[in-house]
């Protein structure tokens, strides 16, 4: 069968994951501004909204 392509994990799991290495982040205003921008990135419905959002993001 193989290895799949993609795997899709919950959005609990994601969160998790992001929790877990914004601890490695010491100043707490960057931690919280960074997971807000993760979360609101997470609940975005809209593919042309998102990719507009990610590279406001990054820059």
């Amino acid at each position: 069968m193989g290895a799949p392509e993609k795997r899709l994990l919950c959005a609990w799991h994601v969160d998790k994951a992001w929790r877990k290495n914004l601890s490695k982040i010491r100043e707490k205003e960057i931690k919280f501004q960074t997971y807000k921008i993760l979360r609101t990135l997470l609940q975005e419905t809209d593919r042309n909204a998102f990719e507009g959002m990610i590279v406001s993001a990054i820059s």
